[in-house]
């Protein structure tokens, strides 16, 4: 008895769960036994591997895939974010590459913009399009500071530039597309406005010019309105944009500049900020007074700064030339550094000289940090209440100095004056290897589209 128990105990098999139970079930029917019986008649114990395995498996596959789903969200979402500061940086820089009809293409910024869902998202957004817009300060820099500011500092001005212009947008973004329809112009317009539009560059609001040539003051405002409908409801504000500037193109035509005015170009270049060599300096004024006395026009418009510094001395030496000039019926507009007698700034100035006499023209804004620095009793002084226009000849010339050109202050300052031409000058030699150049000549030509005006380009390389 106790040899027939203790055999019973040994051999009776252990109790299967249920749900293994009637899973084998369905595999094998009611045909037989799903195992082979050893030699006594029994089932072998289903606590094998084979079996544990295959039980874990079904527990942990569905588990698995639910972990793995979740991971590819959150790379998605990563993937995502990382791309942000990468759209708006393309952005920037297609639109600001050089070209005049590449510039609507920084109206793109505002469908990126509405589809975002987090302040952090804006603000790399925006920083990122501000960096594209303004990369080429990187090769340019080297020439314009020469030795005197390191590679980390041009870096380190290019972050922060970027930064302070990104910042107002996270600050005023909203999720509610209602509301971004009046604060992405309220935007545009505060970083329009001093301060903020002392270094307000790669402004949207450039467009204007390129899509509603001849509209003026409305094409500015329409503007406005179009960039808050692209970040709220993009539908319509393409359908506006493309309802309004259709029109426009078809009736503008290109006014001529007056046909006694001439502006030329030169090829001087330059040494960054250090002193130019005193035979450069003749050579170039030489140039400057044989092209002028040769000239069949009675205004001749030189480039920002050809004189490098014009004070009593050069007034003297200059001053044969003048008079016959003057005796010709001629005025020459040369840009200079004109010391300022009271104090060691001085003034990137606009001279006026000839058959015309009268004060010279004094920019405006001049380059923060490089020109302009807050605080100093040195460089070229800030002067915000300045004139922005200047009479010669019967014209009412609207003059945008070198780096005025890329702002949106200056430009409105100068046409509420109502000017009959654009006047714009710069030294660029600077920048030569980049395409600032043709950045700054395609934001004049869609300012002079917008108001219809003739425009002169004098340029130094």
């Amino acid at each position: 008895m106790a040899s027939q128990s203790t055999e019973h105990s040994f051999i009776t098999p252990r109790q299967e769960p249920q749900t293994l139970r009637d899973a084998l079930s369905r595999h094998v029917g009611s045909e037989g036994t799903p195992f082979p019986q050893d030699s006594c008649g029994l089932h072998p114990s289903t606590t094998r591997c084979p079996l544990t395995v295959d039980t874990s498996g079904r527990l942990l596959f569905p588990r698995f895939a639910t972990i793995c789903a979740r991971c590819s969200q959150i790379l998605e979402q990563r993937a995502a974010k990382q791309c942000v500061p990468l759209a708006g940086f393309c952005v920037g820089a297609t639109a600001w590459i050089g070209y005049l009809a590449a510039i609507p293409i920084s109206l793109f910024i505002f469908l990126l913009l509405g589809r975002l869902e987090a302040r952090t998202s804006v603000l790399v957004l925006m920083v990122g399009y501000y960096a594209g817009a303004t990369w080429q300060v990187f090769p340019a820099a080297a020439t314009f500071f020469g030795h005197h500011v390191s590679p980390f500092e041009v870096i380190l001005l290019w972050a922060g530039w970027s930064l302070v212009l990104g910042l107002p947008w996270a600050a005023f973004w909203s999720r509610k597309r209602e509301r971004r329809l009046y604060t992405v112009p309220i935007l545009l317009a505060l970083l329009a406005a001093p301060p903020l539009g002392l270094i307000g560059v790669a402004s949207p609001l450039t467009t204007s010019g390129v899509l509603f040539p001849g509209l003026g003051w409305f094409g500015l405002v329409l503007t406005l309105f179009i960039c808050g409908l692209l970040a709220s409801y993009p539908v319509a504000g393409v359908a506006l944009a493309t309802f309004c500037s259709v029109p426009a193109q078809l009736v503008y035509h290109e006014p001529q500049p007056p046909s006694d005015w001439q502006a030329v170009t030169t090829h001087f270049g330059g040494v960054g900020l250090d002193t130019p060599s005193p035979l450069a300096e003749y050579t170039a004024a030489q140039w400057i007074q044989q092209t002028a006395l040769g000239s069949p026009a009675h205004v001749i418009v030189f480039p920002e700064t050809v004189v490098s510094n014009w004070n009593e001395a050069t007034d003297t030496f200059w001053d044969g030339t003048f008079e016959l000039l003057k005796g010709q019926g001629k005025t020459i507009l040369v840009g200079a550094n004109v010391s300022d007698a009271s104090s060691p700034h001085y003034f990137n100035s606009l001279l006026i000289r000839g058959a015309t006499q009268q004060s010279d023209f004094l920019q405006r804004i001049p380059i923060p940090m490089a020109m302009w620095t807050p605080g100093s009793d040195r460089g070229v002084p800030l002067r915000l209440n300045g004139a922005g226009t200047l009479r010669v000849a019967g014209q009412n010339g609207a003059i945008l100095i070198c780096y005025e050109q890329l702002l949106i202050w200056p430009v409105l300052t100068s046409f509420k004056e109502h000017p009959s031409v654009l006047i714009g000058v710069a030294n660029d030699y600077w920048a030569r290897h980049t395409t600032v150049p043709e950045i700054q000549h395609a934001c004049l030509t869609s300012w002079a589209r917008l108001f219809h005006l003739p425009m002169l380009w004098a340029e130094n390389t």
